[in-house]
């Protein structure tokens, strides 16, 4: 009976096949990650490139807008002083349109006045009052008057002159009582007279004085011809111009 044998079993080491492999690996590592290097620098400089060339494009466009703003201030500019002109003239026609008026409307009132003296309207010669004004004066209680007289002879070729004085009064009341002022009460200066000679026509004005707390309501004109007679007295009251309510 035969006993087996054993068999030993005799393996060469590779040492360098190992070495080689890891050789492999970290240059194929190497070699991988400065592909990926390479490829990074490649979209980080496409990816400049293409922000600049934005840049670029952005930059031209924001100094197209800044001229288009630019020129649509000048011309804003333009309109605003064409628009400032055309209501300065506007202004001053509307100025001078008033301004016309107010002299038409004096022109047509001296035209009717002179037409009064030159031809009356019947029973209308003699002396006339033609017109009478109250404004308020400069200080409480003072007003300034203007009153107009025409004489218009009664006979063609006669001109004699109408003589005579004007006399004012103010009725009106004062602490609830009511009181007519005469003319010594509200002429002023003190003791002044309003004396007429007249061939044609002649314009009076002056001042008058109210007394404290005293309220006008209505002012009478009295002319008084020299050497007349009582039918031959013009009297015209008017309400107070400024009387309050």
């Amino acid at each position: 009976m035969n006993s087996a044998n054993p068999r030993l079993v005799i393996r060469r080491s590779r040492p360098w096949l190992f070495r080689v492999a890891a050789i492999g690996v970290v240059a194929v590592l190497v070699v991988g990650a400065l592909g990926l290097y390479r490829l990074g620098r490649m979209q980080a400089g496409q990816g400049l490139a293409t922000a600049l060339s934005e840049n670029v494009q952005l930059s031209a466009r924001l100094s197209a807008l800044q001229r288009d703003l630019a020129q649509l201030r000048e011309r804003d500019a333009k309109l605003q002083s064409f628009r400032s002109i055309d209501e300065q003239a506007t202004r001053q026609v509307r100025d001078s349109l008033r301004q016309l008026q107010h002299e038409n409307s004096e022109l047509r009132q001296e035209l009717q006045f002179y037409r009064n003296i030159v031809a009356p309207a019947k029973g209308r010669t003699g002396l006339n009052i033609q017109n009478f004004k109250v404004d308020q004066g400069s200080a409480d209680g003072q007003y300034h008057y203007k009153l107009t007289l025409i004489h218009v002879p009664q006979m063609k070729g006669r001109q004699k002159l109408a003589s005579g004085v004007v006399e004012l009064s103010v009725d009106g009341s004062q602490k609830g009582i009511a009181k007519t002022l005469g003319m010594a009460d509200i002429i002023w200066p003190r003791g002044t007279r309003i004396e007429y000679n007249i061939k044609y026509f002649r314009q009076f004005e002056g001042d008058i004085m109210l007394p404290k707390n005293f309220v006008p309501r209505a002012i009478t004109v009295r002319v008084i011809p020299k050497n007349g007679e009582k039918g031959d007295i013009l009297e015209q009251k008017i309400q107070w111009p400024l009387a309050a309510d």
